[in-house]
């Protein structure tokens, strides 16, 4: 069944569609069911929704897993709603070896990890190339499956990968390629080892790479910018504050001693 609500916003993100729907205040929309998997995130409003399994009352920032061919009946408040669908292509989780997690009924999740994701995925839709796919690469994976454990071989060849051509334009896709397994495979498994994205792992190389370019004498901010990967001047000096509280200039006079880092508090 095709997607209810006002579709404001159509589009294919690699093997993905992407839409976004508005719904009036009051809005009802009847028991109905999808013929694919898709993941639901609502950007604004509230509703609640009814299955077999029961009632859920879904706000702001509310991420669900929908299995395909689950019947929903779904009611809005007085504020309407606005969601974004990421639908799954057929035998997607199966292909990245992702086994379901027991029972077929839908999952919920609120904030956290999977709206951020969403969120992601929602920005990237305003853009061009591959990042729209990372980023339905990246909200697929969060899908609820069975335990997994263990840390694969492959693992170690992504890292290298990272490590190795961190100055360089690189995705998930790239990734997975490079390790010989499926990118919501890769996904899944960076942040179950881990603890994060393949972009944040890479952010980390990038900055830990800047750190030592920055201590070497006449390198300049540009310079060590270029060379990490960052996109310019400014990306590299936002990454550093976010996450040192200094500028690249006073992070290196402060290393090569002519200057002391700000004092901490206490």
């Amino acid at each position: 069944m095709a997607y209810l609500g006002d579709i404001v916003r159509r589009r294919r993100a690699g093997r993905f569609e992407v839409s976004e729907a508005l719904f009036a205040g009051g809005e009802a929309l009847p028991a109905h069911r999808h013929e694919r998997a898709y993941v639901s995130c609502l950007l604004s409003g509230t509703y609640r929704e009814r299955t077999a399994a029961g009632e859920r009352e879904c706000a702001l920032g509310t991420v669900i897993w929908h299995p395909p061919g689950e019947a929903h009946e779904d009611r809005f408040s007085p504020s309407g709603g606005h969601l974004l669908n990421l639908e799954l292509p057929p035998g997607l989780l199966e292909e990245a070896g992702v086994r379901p997690a027991p029972g077929a009924a839908a999952r919920m999740a609120r904030g956290g990890v999977p709206y951020a994701a969403a969120l992601g995925l929602f920005r990237a839709l305003s853009g061009a190339g591959p990042a729209a796919e990372d980023a339905a690469l990246q909200l697929a994976a969060l899908a609820p499956a069975a335990e997994e454990a263990g840390r694969p071989g492959w693992l170690r060849r992504a890292v290298e990968l990272l490590h190795d051509r961190s100055d360089e334009p690189i995705g998930l896709a790239d990734v997975a390629r490079a390790a010989g397994v499926h990118p919501v495979h890769v996904a899944r498994t960076f942040r179950r080892v881990l603890g994060c994205t393949v972009g944040e792992f890479l952010a980390g190389v990038r900055l830990r790479r800047a750190f030592d370019l920055l201590a070497e004498p006449g390198r300049t901010v540009t310079e060590a910018a270029a060379a990490c990967g960052f996109a310019d001047h400014p990306h590299l000096a936002r990454r550093f504050r976010e996450a040192t509280g200094l500028t690249p200039s006073q992070y290196r006079a402060a290393r090569m001693g002519r200057a002391r880092p700000p004092a901490r508090p206490g």
